[in-house]
Parts: C-alpha cells; structure tokens; sequence
C-alpha cells in the first residue's frame, strides 16, 4: 500500500516521525560539528614540526623519530676532533688521575661513559691522585670522631681560603693534601695546555642533570690550583704561583668554549674570577721582579679569548630547547637523554602543557635567541612582550592563546633570566681590563722606581701594548672609566663616573669617604701591591689592608 492511499492521521504520524529523526539528526550533527569545532579550537595541538623555526636542528632524532635528541645534537656541537686523542688535556687527566666527581653523584653508569667517550680502558687503574681539598678536609674532619676537632679542621680549611698567601706552618692538615696531589696538579697544568680540554657529557636518568656535576669538576680543579698558587706566593714562588693562575685561565677558557651559557660558560666566567683574585705579588718579601711581570703579560696574551655572550648563545639554546621538550614529551625523552630537572617536571605535571601546542613554545624560545643573536636582548623592548602572558582565566579556554600564555610561562622562567647573562660577561672584561692596568703599573714602578706623577694613564699607556686605550674603558658604559684611590703605601683602581675623578691625575677625590664607595653602581677594585683583581657590589668594603686583595 502507498503512502497516498494512508488515513490523513497516519500520514501526519510518519511526517511527525521524519521530522523528529530529521531534528535528532540535525542536533546530531550541529553537536558533532560543535564538538569538533570545540576539539579543534579548544584541545588539538599538532604534533611538533621538524624545522629551523620551530625545533632549531631536524637531526639527530630520538629512537621513535618524534624528537628531537638535543642532547646529543649538542655533543655534536661541542666535542673537538681530538676527543679521544692525547691533544684532549681532559682525556690525558683521566687516565692518569682517575675520573673526579662529587661523591653523591658517582655512579658508576657515568663513570664507565665518560670513559667509553674517551676512548679509555675504565679496568685500567690511575698512577695519580687529585682529590679537592674541601674533600680531603671534610674527610679528615669525619675521620677525626670528634665534633669538636672536626669543627677545628673544617674552621682551618675556611681561613685557608681567605688568605691571599699561606705556608704549611698554617696547616699541617693542608701539607698532607698537598703531598699527595702535588702531582695531580702539575699534570693538570699540563693538560690545559693542550689543543684541547674538553669533558664529556653524560647520561645520568638515575638522579638528576649531570651539567651541574660537570661544574663542580671543573670548580674544584680551579680551586684546588688556587690553593697550591697562594701557598707558592707564601713561601716566594712566584713563578710557581703565574703557572698555577695561567692554568686557571686556562681552564677558564676551555670551560666557557664548550658553549652552554647556562652552564660552562657561566662557569668559565666564575674561573676566570678566581684566576684573576689571587694576588699574586702579595709576598711584600718576596716581591715580583719586573722579569716575572712581563713573563706573566706574556702569558696573558697568549690565553684564548673568552667568549662573548652572542658566541655563548646557540649551545645555551639547544639546551633551552632540551628542556622545553622535556615538559612537552615527559617520560619520552627524558629518561632515555638526560633525566628531568624538577623545574621541567613541575611543568610537565600541569594538564595545560598537555593541551598546549608545542610549536608555539619553541617559535618563541628560537625567536627570543634569535634577538639575542641579533644584540643586546636587554635594550630591546620586544624581549619584555614576550614574557608578558595574560592572567585572564578565560584566555586559556582557546588552544591558541593557552598555547601563547603556556609557551610566555615557559619562557619567563627557563630563559628570562638569560637577559642579564651578558653583565657576567662585561664584568669579566673589567676584571680583565683593571687586571691589565695593574700590571702596567707594576712594570712602571719597576721601570722607574716609583708610582707615576701625574695622569698615571698616560704615563701606564707605554705598558699596555698598541692598543693602550681600551683598558681604561668600561665595557657596559662609556661613561665610566678607571682611576685611582691611594691608600699610604697602596692603591685602587676602581670603577667610575668620569665626573667623579681628577682629570688632571685620574684619581678619585675624598679619598676617605670613597674606600665605602656607595654612590658608584659597580666596583672592580685591585689590589696594586698584590696585582690581585675582583668584581664587588656597592655595599660591600673596597680595601682590606689585611689580605692584601
């Protein structure tokens, strides 16, 4: 039977019927549609794109190819050709000393890697011995049973430290770590005096980031060689004590040559500072003579560069981008290349990355590094936007501005502070600089037999090469330069406005109220007599007649 031949009520109930599923289906696919609109707009993120924008490097890649390996894109980057040869000062030290870590970090997985990337046998056992003195002292102190003699040793080990020379009459304690590392530090001088002294980075997924670990090597080997400088400069050994500096600046450079800011570099800049504190010309009984002073201009000229901060920028942003990927991909990737740090597993932790697009985070980060390459990232007010993320709840709602606010979070905390980075550098030229000058004074007085009369820059500038002028300079500010605060018998060379000094003789007037010094921004003093360098705030005392610094 037709519909045409139906009762008029039965074909207005088929009617009904047919709009009713013609309703059900139109909501159905008005929801379905609504749904997708919502999964698109508010929940999809595509995965992340391989290329120059967004990930920096396309190769090499995790085991899933859904990575990328930055950790091993930045040994790439930084280890030397003469990795497993005789020219890395590294590998040489290793074999014969041993590998050196903090004990608490000394597992052997890392151990059997670092000599694996050597090219080392781990069976073979050491001939020499380094162990830093913290190390020593501290174990010397537990070995001693008593709180009391403990807290002696440890106190004589501290008053080591701030000495600027010391004999073994100080310490008996400190003649024992001496005797036995004496050798370990004489090979150490010698390995950074190779083509080479790189380390290698490891994988440690058990605990933590072994990047930290890699600095307290390098830490305990410039402050070990300072000790052994400061009891040479105690018992007159001067050239002793500028082998024992220009090894620390060496090892400065080789540091800061591996190029992550974050890490090395920054760690060079801290070596190079405990290079340039030791005076070595404190011993007013042992003076150095004007020989010893050009031997050791000699060997400041022939240190590397330092790096500048643009130099410093792509191995610091390969690391940048490591992290980032670790709060994006989690489980995937770190524990398979370095291990989480607690800041990028707190982030992982928050549902707002796993609904977040990770392109987004790493265009951000790369153009952010990009400015840096650019120029000075501080000067630049594009910089601030970019960590300026919105507070608003519901900006959050829509993937693309979650993913915005979420990529703006991200960078304020793992790369904002990078911004001020470069006052490191700046600094470390200062130190550098005043260093320099100091030594020219030295050679004047031993030229002439007496400071100079006058503008002492003037009379210095005979010292300081065929490009005199650009020690007198600071480097954050033309406005600032050095001049001189006398104290009896000594001198500062300290940091100022050039409205501050005597242009006659470059020297800071009101000599008593300016050993304080709170009305200048930055302070890099030396000690004249001990030829000794430092950076200090503002706040703190310039001259310790004492120390000799």
């Amino acid at each position: 039977m037709s519909n045409e031949n139906l009762p008029d009520v039965t074909k207005q109930i088929v009617q009904q019927q047919i709009r009713n599923k013609l309703g059900c289906l139109v909501l159905f696919v008005a929801f379905v549609v609504l749904a997708v609109l919502f999964w698109f707009w508010c929940i999809y993120t595509p995965p992340l794109r391989f290329s120059v924008n967004t990930t920096y490097v396309i190769s090499p890649t995790t085991a899933d190819g859904k990575w990328i390996n930055y950790f091993k894109a930045l040994e790439e980057s930084c280890y030397p050709p003469e990795m497993q040869t005789d020219d890395n000062g590294y590998r040489v030290f290793v074999r014969d000393c041993g590998f050196i870590l903090n004990a608490a970090y000394n597992t052997e997985p890392v151990r059997l890697q670092v000599y694996e990337k050597l090219g080392i046998d781990p069976n073979v056992a050491p001939t020499l011995k380094f162990e830093s003195s913290y190390t020593f002292f501290e174990r010397l102190a537990n070995e001693s049973g008593d709180e009391n003699k403990r807290q002696q040793v440890m106190k004589r080990r501290y008053e080591l430290l701030r000495k600027p020379m010391f004999t073994t009459d100080d310490s008996p304690e400190f003649k024992t770590w001496l005797d036995e590392n004496n050798a370990g530090l004489d090979l150490l001088g010698k390995a950074v005096r190779k083509p080479t002294f790189q380390m290698p980075y490891t994988v440690n997924t058990e605990t933590h980031n072994t990047f930290s670990d890699i600095m307290l090597i390098y830490r305990d080997m410039a402050v070990a060689t300072q000790e052994r400088a400061k009891f040479r400069i105690g018992i007159g050994d001067v050239d002793g004590a500028i082998y024992d500096i220009i090894t620390i600046h060496r090892l400065a450079r080789f540091v800061s040559q591996n190029r992550i800011i974050m890490g090395n570099s920054l760690a060079g800049l801290a070596i190079n500072g405990v290079a340039n504190a030791i005076g070595f010309n404190a011993n007013r009984e042992h003076p150095a003579t004007k020989e010893q002073i050009e031997h050791y201009l000699k060997e400041l000229d022939a240190l590397p560069p330092m790096p500048t901060f643009e130099q410093a920028v792509s191995g610091e942003r390969l690391l940048a981008l490591l992290c980032l990927q670790e709060v994006y991909a989690g489980d995937k990737v770190s524990k398979e290349i370095l291990g989480s740090s607690v800041l990028t597993e707190h982030f992982a932790n928050s549902l707002f990355y796993r609904f977040s697009d990770p392109n987004e985070s790493f265009i951000l980060f790369n153009k952010w590094y990009d400015m840096a390459n650019d120029g000075d990232v501080r000067t630049n007010a594009e910089s601030d936007v970019m960590f300026n993320f919105s507070k608003n709840p519901l900006s959050y709602i829509l993937a693309r501005s979650r993913s915005v606010n979420c990529s703006k979070i991200l960078a304020s905390r793992l790369i904002s502070g990078f911004v001020y980075k470069p006052n490191a550098f700046e600094r470390d030229e200062c130190s550098a600089n005043i260093k320099r000058l100091t030594l020219a004074l030295l050679l004047y007085e031993k030229t002439n037999g007496k400071l100079p009369d006058g503008d002492w820059q003037t009379a210095v500038k005979p010292y300081l090469g065929d490009e005199p002028d650009k020690y007198f300079s600071c480097p954050h500010n033309n406005d600032y330069i050095y001049a001189m605060v006398k104290d009896g018998n000594d001198l500062l060379l300290v940091e100022v406005s050039k409205s501050q000094i005597n242009a006659s003789d470059m020297t800071v007037p009101n000599e008593k109220n300016s050993f304080g010094f709170p009305h200048f921004p930055v302070v890099s003093n030396a000690g004249y007599r001990s030829g000794s360098v430092k950076i200090i705030s503002s706040t703190q005392t310039v001259w310790d007649t004492e120390d000799g610094m």
